[in-house]
């Protein structure tokens, strides 16, 4: 559930608390049931369009949420400890849901950093640390014809730096794919 995504992500526990998105978290494991997903020969596919398929490159799928009140779907995908989400926005609430999450990182007290690599491109937070290694998150947002979409990374720095931009772009590559 998504607990196991919370306990190495306090910032999207804290940022779903505070934006109200409880039902959001309401997910199920990664399988077809009523709340707008229909398996698709090795994927998921919500009502709204986002297909979430079982594997994406070396990312394994982990978990599905369904509708919230301006998020359609999302979809969470795994590779070790690193744990990357893709959320499908209804059409025009991209920047006001990237706005939100900015300001509550902010608010959190979570500290933005520049990061480097494929983390330059967004928006970059320190949510944790672990000896020498920092727990991160960094938020980008895709646009593919009139979808807006997030990819959400949680990753330890610098240990995944090098699996990011991987992950990033099958992830991006997926999406473009989608009907």
């Amino acid at each position: 559930m998504w607990r196991t995504v919370f306990s190495r992500s306090p910032a999207l526990l804290y940022l779903a608390a505070a934006l109200g998105l409880a039902n959001a978290f309401a997910s199920v494991p990664a399988r077809a049931d009523d709340d707008g997903w229909r398996e698709d020969f090795g994927s998921l596919t919500h009502y709204s369009g986002l297909s979430c398929p079982e594997r994406i490159g070396a990312l394994e799928r982990f978990e599905v949420t369904g509708t919230t009140s301006t998020m359609l779907a999302s979809c969470t995908y795994r590779l070790g400890e690193m744990s990357i989400v893709v959320q499908l926005w209804e059409q025009g609430y991209l920047k006001r849901a990237l706005e939100n999450y900015r300001a509550r990182f902010a608010t959190i007290g979570f500290k933005r950093v520049a990061g480097s690599s494929m983390a330059a491109r967004g928006l970059t937070f320190v949510v944790g640390h672990d000896g020498q290694t920092q727990r991160r998150e960094t938020i980008w947002p895709v646009t593919i014809g009139r979808r807006g979409m997030i990819v959400w990374m949680n990753y330890a720095y610098p240990i995944d730096e090098g699996r990011m931009e991987t992950a990033y772009t099958d992830m991006v590559e997926m999406l473009r794919a989608m009907k």
